[in-house]
């Protein structure tokens, strides 16, 4: 650690994060990664100091940080889709008209056709559809008691990935037999292969859902590529020094000319103040308006 990044940090994040810094995570002193990446996702001076105020916080960021920089490795060493599942011993077939689908329709057994085919067209509107199956397929025969990630049930594997959640569903080929059909490999791609998440991801230009190994601290919110520090939440509108989140839509203030207080947004050029909650109109929202009007306010003194 130099002292040089030492004090680059506390300029750019004040004197008590950088020493839960180096208290907590003193090799990322040693450059200044860190620090960009705090700023990319936190974006402000405000909002980084807000995010890195405890050391949980400051944990999880870590965690994230490692675990973005882990995958950046794995992926450029990623091979192709196809590759990956050939050393795993199954084809692949991206699913793009209702005709490929119905075309996988005649190796399900009576009675465990999936319920996809009941209406595939409204299926393939919803859904990202990939069919991976063995070489063998006609060749593999049920087993006497069926597992949900025996060799019959994981031959024909049908993956479905929701076009605005991007969740995963895996769904076994036995269907309704075996317990909880439609979670084969607890819908882990990467159980089927590894690195398999990662290559769809790319063949199909999109991001799976990851559900997060660390649990998100109570007063941070993810939203969009940010990590948002916030102080009071309502029918999923975050507010935050110098944020707020509305529906996952993430508006940062000029502050220039504008200060959240407490859950109100003051535009001091606009002369107005607007309730970012929603919450009925309050004599406090009447009181401030008021005051902006005769001018009564100053952001300077306010900050």
């Amino acid at each position: 650690m130099t002292n040089q990044n030492y004090e680059i940090y506390k300029k750019s994040l004040g004197e008590n994060a950088t020493k839960l810094i180096r208290d907590n995570y003193p090799e990322s002193l040693d450059d200044l990664e860190f620090l960009n990446y705090i700023f990319k996702k936190c974006k402000t001076r405000t909002n980084a100091r807000n995010v890195l105020s405890n050391i949980e916080n400051l944990l999880y960021v870590k965690s994230l940080y490692l675990e973005e920089g882990k995958n950046r490795e794995e992926k450029e060493n990623r091979e192709g889709l196809e590759e990956i599942l050939e050393k795993a011993g199954y084809e692949c077939k991206i699913i793009t008209d209702v005709a490929e689908l119905i075309g996988f329709k005649r190796y399900y057994s009576s009675g465990e056709v999936l319920c996809t085919y009941n209406n595939p067209a409204g299926r393939l509107n919803l859904y990202h559809l990939i069919v991976l199956y063995k070489k063998d397929l006609d060749k593999i025969k049920r087993g006497k008691n069926p597992q949900r990630e025996d060799e019959y049930s994981t031959s024909l594997l049908n993956i479905q990935i929701h076009k605005k959640f991007n969740n995963v569903s895996i769904k076994s080929r036995y269907n309704h037999t075996v317990n909880n059909p439609d979670a084969v490999y607890s819908n882990n791609l990467n159980k089927i292969a590894e690195g398999l998440t990662e290559a769809i991801e790319k063949k199909l230009g999109i991001r799976i859902n990851h559900k997060n190994d660390v649990e998100i601290p109570d007063n941070l919110k993810l939203a969009g590529d940010f990590i948002i520090s916030y102080w009071s939440e309502r029918n999923n509108i975050y507010v935050g020094e110098d944020v707020y989140v509305d529906n996952d839509q993430v508006h940062w203030i000029d502050t220039n000319q504008e200060l959240i207080a407490d859950q109100f947004l003051i535009n001091f050029k606009e002369k107005t103040v607007k309730d970012l909650l929603k919450t009925d109109k309050s004599f406090l929202e009447e009181d401030l308006e008021k005051a902006l009007k005769e001018n009564k306010l100053d952001i300077n003194k306010l900050k």
